[in-house]
């Protein structure tokens, strides 16, 4: 199962990007990764409110099993002064709060995929045993915009990402390429 989280804007140019990125990281999800179109939840703007997101996790909490793999994608704003913070429509969760929704979950693996402004910020409040977390940033204080994420998605459709030639292209090949 998936989450994508994409983030209140701000300008249409960036509703735009950030809407293009989710697309193609939910069209790559489904048809290069075989994921079932009703495993990937996508959460948008304004449908990003703290009650959606817990809304969302009590589903994937019916749907993940002990051996599965989650995916958490995260498109768009970010703020690191003090605790990382994801800009969501209205209050926004930190990361601590994020770690305690993936708390709840029971799976094997959990991928944290975070290509916004200072999500180096959130890196350790997510941090813990079978995740994987990439991130845009190094650290919280990195507060310009971000091109990560574009170049990740990318990497799942460049045949140039595959670096080990295995005709498939894994988290840490989509994050070097990126």
């Amino acid at each position: 199962s998936a989450l994508i989280l994409t983030g209140v804007a701000g300008s249409p140019e960036h509703e735009e990007r950030f809407n293009k990125w989710t697309d193609e990281t939910r069209k790559v999800l489904v048809e290069k990764f075989g994921f079932s179109s009703d495993r990937v939840l996508v959460l948008t703007g304004k449908n990003t409110a703290q009650a959606d997101i817990k809304k969302a996790f009590a589903t994937l909490k019916q749907q993940l099993k002990p051996a599965d793999t989650f995916f958490l994608f995260f498109i768009g704003h970010g703020s690191g002064e003090g605790d990382y913070k994801f800009n969501i429509s209205g209050p926004d969760f930190t990361a601590a709060d994020y770690n305690k929704l993936l708390g709840s979950l029971t799976v094997g693996r959990i991928v944290i995929v975070n290509g916004t402004s200072s999500s180096g910020a959130a890196i350790e409040p997510l941090a813990g045993k079978n995740r994987v977390i990439v991130t845009a940033t190094r650290s919280g204080q990195e507060a310009n915009e971000t091109v990560f994420y574009q170049y990740f998605v990318e990497a799942f459709q460049n045949a140039a990402a595959d670096e080990d030639k295995d005709k498939k292209v894994s988290v840490w090949e989509a994050f070097k390429y990126a």
